[in-house]
């Protein structure tokens, strides 16, 4: 199993693309994080309007679901810039 700082490594490092640009990971992990961040907004709003979705094992799960994963992504940039 790969250890945490090789993660942080692959985070950090850069792609070439065929055309010989260069592709940051962290715009991919900021931009997922923001994604899976409005997601969670929007799901919190929901409940405020919907109370009933509150009680709804599966959409309960997503809401956690995507919030993790935007906090992984904080958490996966944070990492990458201390490199």
């Amino acid at each position: 199993m790969d250890s945490p700082g090789k993660l942080a490594t692959v985070v950090e490092s850069e792609m070439q693309t065929p055309l010989g640009k260069t592709i940051s990971m962290k715009a991919y992990i900021i931009t997922t994080g923001v994604i899976f961040g409005l997601i969670t907004l929007a799901h919190i709003w929901r409940i405020t309007k919907e109370p009933h979705l509150a009680t709804d094992p599966f959409f309960f799960i997503l809401t956690i679901l995507a919030a993790a994963l935007c906090v992984w992504a904080w958490v996966l940039f944070r990492r990458g810039s201390r490199l």
